[in-house]
């Protein structure tokens, strides 16, 4: 099967309509990506296959979720190679992405990945999330985080909600053990302002056996100005 009608036929299964312009992008994203892995490892799933369904299809999971309005601006905390936020650009291109990671070759990456594909929508920042969380541009105002960073959610919490504005939602994608991270994360929601919203279970195909979730947390006033601390404190002692 041609990768397109892989991408459509794993789009169909979830309900998902790609535009041509939608299916053409993400296909000259994955071989851009490939080609550039060649020579700076960016990313360790080289199956196209596997990219269209464990990248593409996953990163932009949240539009099946009807209680989002994906919509305003979004920050990807911790972007790497441009999951979730590149897909969710190209699928969204009346919202406004900040595209956050602290490794300067992916920040290099991604710059070329946006001018490659002409996305107006996208703006890269380089930088650590503990650090930029501190900057008035970027603090308190977003309508949406997301992140796919493997951490858990305790440690993400007090990351991302400083991104977020009032009344903003953090969309943490997770595939597992999600209620016992919820659960060691209670006292990290009420001290950053935050509550949870919903966990929203979904599946990448008809074919997919994996338990995946989408944490979404609401926000519901500014962050405290001690958060986030430094990243050895985040580490060392997360909020229990």
């Amino acid at each position: 099967m041609k990768n397109e009608d892989f991408l459509n036929k794993c789009c169909n299964d979830v309900n998902i309509n790609l535009t041509k312009d939608m299916q053409s992008n993400l296909m000259k994203y994955m071989k851009f990506l490939l080609d550039y892995n060649e020579h700076t490892n960016l990313t360790s799933i080289t199956d196209e296959k596997e990219i269209i369904l464990k990248h593409f299809v996953d990163s932009i999971s949240p539009i099946l979720n009807k209680n989002l309005n994906l919509s305003g601006n979004i920050i990807d905390i911790g972007t790497g190679a441009g999951f979730p936020g590149i897909p969710l650009a190209i699928v969204l291109p009346n919202t406004k992405f900040v595209l956050l990671d602290s490794l300067t070759k992916r920040t290099n990456f991604l710059n070329e990945l946006i001018q490659f594909l002409n996305l107006k929508n996208v703006e890269i920042v380089n930088g650590r999330s503990e650090t930029i969380a501190h900057d008035k541009k970027y603090r308190d105002s977003f309508d949406f985080a997301v992140s796919r960073a493997v951490a858990p959610l305790n440690k993400l919490l007090e990351i991302s909600m400083c991104f977020v504005k009032p009344y903003g939602k953090f969309i943490s994608y997770k595939s597992k053990n999600v209620k016992i991270e919820i659960d060691e994360a209670k006292n990290t929601f009420l001290a950053l302002n935050s509550e949870l919203f919903e966990i929203f279970y979904y599946n990448l195909s008809n074919a997919d056996n994996i338990d995946r979730n989408l944490v979404i947390v609401n926000k519901f006033s500014t962050s405290p100005s001690e958060y986030p601390r430094k990243p050895n404190k985040i580490k060392n002692s997360p909020i229990f």
